[in-house]
């Protein structure tokens, strides 16, 4: 900790000497450079709640999904029977998962989430209304 406040004391006075002894203006050019900076997105920065408990999945009984623009990831996966899949939408589009005798809904916006719980065992299809080349699979046990 010494060497660091040591080194910035010799940068301060380096920084006057050339300042005041030169024409280099050090001290001008750190100040039009501050004033530059866009400083809205450190405003709105806020850091995360780290002292929320987040509920751990049971392993086998929760399975997200993502979308993105080259499709689902992951497009095939097991699940127990009552398991929990989350689709979350992170393609710059809206998408509704659409499945036999089942959909999302509507559509799901970027950014945001859709859930559904599979209670019963069998093999579940499903694709995307923006392209039906999108396809995924869900096998629950």
């Amino acid at each position: 900790m010494k060497k660091i406040i040591f080194f910035l004391i010799i940068v301060v006075i380096a920084g006057w000497a050339l300042q005041n002894y030169s024409s280099v203006k050090v001290f001008d050019y750190a100040k039009n450079y501050w004033q530059r900076i866009d400083w809205t997105a450190l405003k709105n920065f806020r850091l995360p709640n780290l002292n929320t408990p987040v509920a751990t999945p049971i392993p086998g009984k929760q399975l997200n999904v993502f979308i993105r623009d080259v499709g689902f990831v992951p497009n095939n996966s097991g699940l127990e029977a009552g398991g929990k899949v989350t689709w979350y939408n992170e393609d710059g589009r809206a998408h509704a998962i659409i499945g036999e005798g089942w959909d999302s809904g509507g559509a799901i916006a970027p950014d945001k989430a859709f859930s559904r719980v599979f209670d019963i065992a069998g093999a579940y299809l499903y694709h995307s209304s923006v392209d039906e080349n999108i396809k995924g699979k869900i096998t629950v046990q």
